[in-house]
């Protein structure tokens, strides 16, 4: 990719690089929490034994985190910001651990995609640049598919505990 390109992705023209500091932050501490769930969702991997579960971890989940760390790194080398520590490239697990349940993954990689769709949102307060904003909510459009599909496929394993219903 050359950097011509890099700068019409991101709206701006050839010179001078600007971006506010809340950006940078929003964005740093964004690339922080996808690296942080790659290496999560790269140790379950290890561990789930339901397929269709282990499909959508390494289908949706993956390629999602994978697009949205590849073009957050893009970013920050643009403006030339440090990047976080990565995550190793692959985790192996020999060892079986009958205490990494496939329902307790779910629950927190639920509860993860929950907790991506607030930092979605404050992202979006702090972001002054358009095509930065377009390119959150973008993201956070894949996400909300991806938490429906997880509460879904969690209601057909018996795995989404919904609050009770109201009887009086």
């Amino acid at each position: 990719m050359r950097l011509t390109d890099v700068i019409t992705a991101f709206g701006g023209q050839a010179g001078p690089k600007s971006i506010l500091a809340g950006e940078v932050h929003a964005i740093w501490n964004f690339l922080t929490l996808r690296y942080l769930y790659r290496e999560l969702t790269e140790i379950f991997k290890n561990y789930i034994e339901d397929t269709e579960f282990g499909t959508l971890v390494q289908g949706s989940i993956h390629m999602t985190l994978d697009k949205q760390i590849k073009k957050t790194e893009e970013i920050l080398k643009f403006y030339e910001i440090i990047l976080p520590p990565s995550p190793p490239k692959g985790i192996n697990s020999a060892v079986n651990s009958e205490a990494l349940r496939d329902e307790m993954m779910f629950r927190l990689l639920l509860v993860g995609i929950q907790y991506f769709l607030e930092t979605h949102a404050e992202t979006l307060r702090m972001m002054s640049n358009d095509s930065f904003r377009n390119l959150f909510m973008g993201w956070m459009n894949d996400e909300m598919k991806i938490f429906d599909d997880l509460v879904k496929y969690g209601k057909v394993k018996g795995w989404y505990w919904g609050a009770p219903t109201y009887q009086h």
